[in-house]
């Protein structure tokens, strides 16, 4: 969740400092810290969306709901960037969408339920 907000606050400054004066520098900068702070979101991605699922649909569930995600967020993202950019009218818009994006999955990981010491591979309508 930390990483999540981290990015929510840099990635605005980040692009708006990339876009005043473009270098392969400033690239390197903005790649480098936005690399760290999703490496704090996508290290424990894999064992939490695991843990969503019980073990005997684990491989369905996840494939469904990532590629799902992945199509709906993804496969438009081009056109609503495109969109956003016209109606706007600023370069930086794209960061918007990110945003976004970042909001819903501060969102979706607040409603997780905790698995602390829990047995997630127990089928509570089989117990």
């Amino acid at each position: 969740m930390w990483s999540l907000l981290i990015m929510l606050v840099v990635i605005y400054p980040l692009f708006a400092w990339f876009a005043a004066e473009p270098s392969v520098m400033r690239l390197i900068v903005v790649q480098a810290v936005l690399s760290i702070a999703l490496s704090g979101y996508y290290g424990p991605f894999g064992a939490l969306v695991a843990e969503l699922f019980p073990a005997h649909v684990r491989s369905t569930g996840l494939s469904l709901a990532y590629n799902i995600a992945v199509v709906i967020f993804g496969g438009f993202g081009q056109f609503i960037v495109t969109w956003l950019i016209r109606v706007t009218g600023s370069q930086l818009a794209p960061t918007f969408y990110v945003m976004a994006g970042l909001v819903l999955s501060l969102i979706a990981v607040a409603c997780i339920p905790a698995t602390r010491h829990a047995d997630v591979d127990v089928d509570e309508a089989r117990v």
